[in-house]
């Protein structure tokens, strides 16, 4: 034996962890069944070192040759022992020969699956029956029973299995000896999995068909335990009993045109809702998971075709076959499933095979991936240069998971129809009349719906409802409101109530009925059922013990759901959902989506309105992005996406509502960097940028449209700029609007009503981004646009306050234009009637400032306001600006500016560097506030909490974290106003 033992052993090596466990069994037991075999003469009869013949004759042979039960037992677990290692090797063996006669891979997974299912299910089904034979034993007096197999042919994790007795008596003796067949299976062979009988009945292991009907018959129960009666095939015991517990319970759950379909329907129900959760799951890129990633939402679609069509015996493969014919119009969707079946299928056959019996692959674990090379060379894979053949199957994988939710998803709408057509809801869905005279349906439906729906507790699929309730051409939402509105109003409030604790079953579909109704309160004029029901599903909510993981789900699965929700809220509301949702979830990926989930709230709930309108408008267009918010890289990705595509839309409209989406989303992007602690040098430098494309795009889409309405291009390069002022031309974030000078170097009327014509295409969709554009002097020349001539003719007049202007004038920056217009603007305005003028504009400001700084000092400060206190951002402008006039400097109010003066101010270099520094700082400040608490330059102290923690203060014993802010704030300005008046002393 021993030279024997050792090939095989070195043969099995290859294979995982687990089959290790049959070598023991061989090295410990082999040698006396060989010696037993031999003393008997009958060693020739039993194959050992080879696959079987008669696996069933070797079976008794090995246990006539033991000399006690234990033997007889021992005897058998080593005798399948080697076969099943013969079985796993020979398998392995002849799927490489078949895989490399031919490169069409599908066909051969499919056969090898097949076969190798049914001599697994042999194997282990004649195992079964000689124990449970030698466990009786003389003494058999067993009652009439079938065991059943529930689960995939080629699967050796476990063997999922159902118990159907005929509740006679004996039931407890079976139900013993079943409890020590599941022992043995456990440690000499592949465990036993009885879910689908311990879930039923008041027998361990079995359940009897009348058990089946008290349990199912009033409600549908557990989707997964029909699943897995609809699968049942008998292996062992009296076939009779699973052909009446076919006829008596499992065939009500198939479609029939004459009879009352609410078992089906149920089921469907149930199944449905499973397949949705499993279509939206997405592949976790350090895991695989075959099961979950897409065979479970396959098994789903198949069994419910299969009730569907009234296929009532087959395979997974069978089925499809069967379905192709029956439901021909999607013949190539079944096609597909069948592929990824087979494909999926065969893919963690081998993963259990050579790595472990688990159903996740981790591929961040590099012992892992030797034996996924196996895998993949055992697959007909091959290495192809410096791509390995576990690359080439890694994208297959992709690939035919994405197939077959593709496939699904559409599978799902006709399901769903079918399911509509089918319903018992279907006489309260009928399309009728608001008026009740002519309604479709005569009784209450808010009631009545809520009685009809016990049957389906625990099923979570109601979309063909609450897409009639959303339907606008429908008035099944106004009757149900109406239904409502009728009712007493403690009795109403008690049905209001009654919907509400379903909760814990179906969440996901009241919150969106709770959606749709808040959606329709107004016109439906029904705002106070809609306070109710909010107030009673939060209650309800409350209450359930897995409040945070049914929220966290609901954010994970169905993002533009949680959004709509949030919306909906009062800020009691949103108050009372944030303390919900701060349970800690034991799963590590639940963990972190609630931790997402409570991020994504946070920036609803503790931000300003400024900032939450540019949120609430990229997740309402894109609520896909919401699991994405923590990752501003990724945003940038998918903003540079929106602006690579506009070339590629054809529409004017779409460009420009592209566009929209690319400023939104950088918005966003950059408020939650400033949010989540990035220099506020950055943001600036990226806010400008963005805000520089964004003008600079929508001029060219403007310019085009406007070419393309009146068939005529009229040259302007050097003729016409924008020119940003304000902040924007100091490269600031968050500005409250746009200041925009609009020039124009021309009097030819053709020029001046072509760029009209762009310039106000460009107001109008501006102010469709909420931040207002402020055009200078509109307000003087009546136009948009400001001609040269025209503005020489004001900078030369004595009009008040005219240094403001030029103020605007010398801070602006192009954003669209030529350099030859730069230079004339340069030449023509700036330098005659600034630079050269500098000593007059520079008084005006120094008065200005002082003035200000006057009335400043006797207003009793109840708030601060950053950017007009003494000290604050206006007088670090203006100081700059003084000495941009001064030095006849064009350059914008940034930190190459600083840079510039401190080279050509020596003596000022430190005084700008620590200007620089409360710049910053103070800028800082006033970006948090704006985004975190109101769009405001004052800062109001009781809020400063927010702006505190971003900036990381932290509370000491003596001062909190917002008064340490506050004194810091009150100091810097303080300094600042000490360096601009030496700024200003030095040069006077």
């Amino acid at each position: 034996m021993q030279n024997n033992f050792v090939r095989l052993k070195n043969r099995v090596e290859i294979l995982s962890n687990h089959h290790q466990k049959f070598i023991q069994i061989i090295e410990k037991h082999g040698q006396d069944l060989v010696d037993r075999l031999e003393a008997a003469g009958r060693s020739e009869e039993v194959h050992l070192w080879k696959n079987a013949y008669d696996l069933s004759r070797e079976m008794d042979i090995v246990m006539d040759v033991a000399r006690d039960e234990k033997e007889r037992v021992r005897f058998l677990a080593c005798y399948h022992a080697f076969q099943i290692l013969h079985l796993n090797l020979r398998s392995l063996d002849v799927l490489r020969l078949n895989l490399s006669r031919t490169d069409e891979r599908i066909p051969i997974y499919r056969k090898f699956l097949l076969d190798f299912g049914k001599q697994f299910r042999k194997l282990t089904t004649l195992l079964m029956e000689k124990f449970m034979n030698q466990l009786y034993g003389e003494n058999d007096r067993r009652p009439d029973f079938v065991i059943t197999s529930v689960g995939s042919l080629a699967h050796q994790d476990d063997i999922d299995v159902g118990i159907i007795d005929d509740g006679t008596e004996g039931r407890d003796e079976l139900n013993h000896i079943i409890g020590q067949l599941r022992q043995y299976m456990f440690k000499w062979a592949t465990e036993m999995h009885l879910y689908i009988s311990e879930h039923v009945g008041e027998q361990t292991y079995t359940a009897s068909i009348d058990e089946y009907r008290q349990l199912l018959d009033n409600e549908i129960g557990d989707f997964v335990i029909i699943s897995e009666m609809l699968m049942a095939v008998p292996i062992l015991g009296k076939k009779e009993i699973f052909h009446q517990f076919q006829r008596k319970i499992t065939r009500r759950y198939y479609y029939s045109h004459n009879r009352d379909n609410k078992f089906h329907e149920g089921y469907l129900r149930g199944i449905l809702g499973e397949i949705r959760s499993l279509l939206i799951r997405q592949i976790d890129e350090n895991r695989l998971n075959p099961k979950d990633d897409a065979l479970r939402m396959m098994l789903g679609m198949v069994l419910a075709g299969r009730t569907i069509f009234r296929i009532y015996r087959g395979n997974r493969w069978d089925v499809l076959s069967l379905l192709c014919e029956r439901d021909s119009m999607r013949e190539k969707l079944y096609c597909q499933i069948e592929d990824a079946i087979s494909f999926l299928e065969v893919f963690r056959h081998f993963c259990q095979l050579f790595i472990a019996q688990e159903e996740e692959i981790r591929l961040d674990d590099p012992s892992t991936m030797e034996q996924l090379e196996l895998v993949a060379k055992t697959l007909g894979y091959r290495d192809m240069g410096a791509i390995k053949a576990w690359d080439h199957l890694l994208i297959h994988y992709h690939e035919k998971v994405e197939r077959a939710k593709k496939a699904a998803a559409q599978l799902l709408e006709s399901v769903t129809a079918h399911l509509k057509m089918i319903s018992r809801f279907q006489p309260m869905l009928k399309a009728a009349s608001p008026d009740d005279q002519h309604r479709g349906y005569a009784g209450n439906i808010a009631i009545d719906f809520l009685q009809a729906s016990a049957f389906f507790k625990g099923t979570r699929f109601w979309d063909d409802i609450l897409e009639t309730l959303n339907d606008p051409k429908s008035h099944i939402l106004e009757n149900f409101v109406d239904d409502l509105a009728g009712m007493k109003p403690k009795y109403r409030d008690l049905i209001i109530d009654r919907y509400a604790r379903m909760t814990e079953n179906v969440f996901h579909p009241l919150m969106n009925l709770l959606v749709i109704l808040d959606k329709n309160k107004r016109r439906l004029e029904c705002e106070d059922i809609v306070k109710r029901f909010k107030t009673a599903f939060l209650k309800h909510a409350g209450l359930n013990i897995n409040h945070t993981l049914h929220f966290t789900k609901i954010f994970r699965q169905f993002p533009p759901l949680f959004n709509d929700f949030l919306q909906i809220l009062n800020e009691d509301e949103q108050q009372f959902l944030a303390s919900l949702i701060q349970d800690r979830l034991w799963s590590e990926e639940e963990a972190a989506y609630a931790e997402k989930m409570n991020h994504f709230c946070n920036l609803y709930f503790d931000n300003s309105h400024y900032f939450e309108r540019f949120l609430v408008r990229v997740v309402s267009n894109y609520p896909e992005y919401i699991l994405d918010l923590e990752d501003t890289a990724r945003l940038q990705e998918i903003a540079n996406g929106f602006l690579g595509n506009i070339d590629l839309l054809p529409t004017f409209d779409e460009k420009k509502r592209e566009l929209g989406n690319f400023y939104d989303l950088q918005f966003l992007r950059v408020g939650l960097d400033l949010i989540n602690g990035e220099p506020i040098e950055k943001i600036n430098k990226e806010f400008t940028e963005f805000s520089d494309i964004y003008l600079q795009a929508l001029f060219d889409i403007c310019r085009q449209n406007v070419i393309d309405e009146t068939g005529e291009v009229i040259p302007s390069r050097d003729l016409f700029a924008i020119y940003a002022s304000g902040g924007h031309a100091r490269e600031q974030a968050f500005d409250d609007d746009y200041d925009i000078i609009i020039l124009l170097n021309e009097h030819d009327e053709k020029i001046v009503d072509f760029t009209k014509k762009i310039v106000t295409r460009m107001n109008t969709e501006i102010m469709r981004r909420g931040t207002m554009p402020h055009f200078r002097f509109s307000d003087h020349f009546g136009s948009f646009i400001t001609r040269f001539e025209d503005l020489k003719g004001y900078l030369s007049s004595d009009h008040e306050d005219l240094f403001i202007d030029k103020s605007q004038l010398l801070g602006s920056r192009m954003i669209v234009g030529s350099t030859t217009f730069e230079k004339d603007f340069e030449n023509q305005i700036i330098a005659p009637y600034i630079f050269d003028e500098s000593d007059q504009y520079i008084a005006e400001m120094i008065g200005e400032m002082k003035s200000r700084h006057d009335k400043i000092s006797k207003i009793e400060h109840g708030l601060s306001q950053v950017k007009e206190t003494i000290g604050g951002l206006r007088d670090i402008e203006m100081v700059l600006l003084i000495y941009k006039a001064k030095h006849r400097l064009r350059e914008p109010l940034n930190r190459k500016l600083m840079e510039t003066l401190c080279r050509i101010n020596p003596d000022n270099e430190k005084r700008f560097c620590e200007l620089n520094k409360a710049f910053n700082f103070l800028k800082h400040i006033r970006d948090l506030y704006r985004l975190t608490v109101s769009a405001d330059d004052y800062l109001n102290y009781d809020y400063l909490d927010s702006v505190a923690r971003i900036l990381n203060y932290k509370a000491k014993s003596d001062k909190s974290a917002k008064q340490q802010l506050h004194d810091a704030y009150i100091g810097c300005t303080q300094k600042s106003a000490k360096i601009i008046s030496e700024l200003i002393d030095n040069i006077i």
